[in-house]
């Protein structure tokens, strides 16, 4: 590495269980995808009016201030035991509105 270097990006990458050994030592193809994933571009997330159980939620993908791609999802909120859409908690409606 040349001694003459400029900190031009920090990205904090949380260890998944799937980077780890048995002893929970980080494989080495590991440090590779954290290499690869601090190039990764720039995403914005933006959360349109929420209903009774979803939220309509949007994406703009950017590098350097530029967009690249954009996208959209509806993120519904569920009961895992029943499987069915359930009302947005309260406290989680408060920080969207």
């Amino acid at each position: 590495m040349s001694a003459r270097r400029k900190l031009v990006h920090v990205e904090r990458i949380a260890i998944r269980w799937g980077d780890m050994d048995a002893m929970g030592h980080v494989n080495n193809p590991a440090y590779f995808r954290y290499m690869e994933q601090a190039r990764t571009v720039e995403v914005q997330v933006y959360a349109g009016a929420p209903g009774g159980s979803s939220v309509p939620t949007y994406y703009e993908l950017k590098i350097g201030g530029e967009l690249y791609a954009d996208g959209a999802a509806t993120v519904v909120f569920i009961d895992m035991a029943r499987q069915t859409p359930v009302r947005i908690p309260q406290t989680i409606r408060e920080l969207l509105q």
